[in-house]
């Protein structure tokens, strides 16, 4: 049975200082850029995003009618419908107000965290660099506001989704606090690792997954990533910075 806690977990919208608006729930995908290469960034992560989408078996028709109509009165009844859809792209810019940070608002049927981890594991493979401004692309499965109360709610769902199933595992909570003085890193680290049950393990160097728990100003995302460290963090810089290829109009090979 539900906690009692969790009826008081709601899907409400809130604005940052800086004019960073989202709704609770709201899935994306957080990207750092080069300071004052936040537009540029923007524009070249979506194209990526875009085209890679293209490669996903799940996403190939994503923009294509999904049903063949038999009459106009269906055909107009299904685009009424289609208008009426606040999320109908797959990927939308939502302006943050913070320096050096882009948000990318993905579909509710995209999981951010798989996606960001096959776009980077085949740049990884392929050694190409797709992007020139972007840093980390860092995968956010919910949002909340971000108060420590908020913060547990939202996390105590999806730590219970994915790790209650499964058998022991080593983890690490990776936060990172940006604009917000009333989030201590230190008890936010303790309440979320609370809410992982007790036969997981926290191994802070070669963790199997990473609760990844970004606060920007008063909106707190989180989401569990694996292969952190091999993936560098999900530092696309980092990841190609040995051996890389640019190649801006080549396509990603088909995951």
């Amino acid at each position: 049975m539900p906690k009692e806690g969790r009826k008081s977990y709601k899907k409400s919208g809130f604005e940052t200082k800086g004019g960073f608006t989202l709704e609770s729930g709201t899935k994306g995908i957080l990207v750092t850029c080069h300071r004052g290469k936040e537009i540029a960034a923007q524009s070249e992560i979506l194209k990526v995003f875009e085209e890679f989408s293209e490669q996903l078996e799940e996403f190939q028709d994503f923009n294509q009618n999904h049903s063949k109509f038999s009459n106009i009165e269906d055909e107009l009844e299904n685009e009424l419908l289609m208008l009426k859809k606040r999320d109908k792209k797959l990927f939308s810019h939502i302006q943050t107000g913070i320096d050096c940070t882009v948000f990318i608002r993905v579909h509710p049927s995209l999981n951010p965290s798989d996606f960001i981890h096959k776009l980077l594991s085949q740049f990884f493979k392929l050694k190409v660099k797709k992007t020139r401004f972007c840093s980390r692309l860092i995968p956010l499965n919910n949002t909340c506001f971000a108060t420590m109360r908020e913060i547990k709610l939202m996390a105590e769902i999806l730590l219970k989704d994915y790790f209650e199933s499964k058998s022991s595992i080593t983890y690490s909570v990776v936060p990172k606090i940006r604009n917000n003085s009333k989030i201590i890193r230190d008890e936010l680290i303790t309440n979320i690792a609370s809410l992982v049950p007790g036969h997981h393990v926290v191994n802070l160097s070669t963790p199997s997954v990473c609760i990844i728990v970004e606060i920007l100003n008063n909106v707190c995302g989180i989401s569990i990533v694996s292969d952190y460290q091999k993936l560098k963090r999900y530092n696309v810089e980092q990841l190609l910075e040995s051996e890389v290829k640019e190649k801006p109009e080549s396509k990603l090979e088909k995951a």
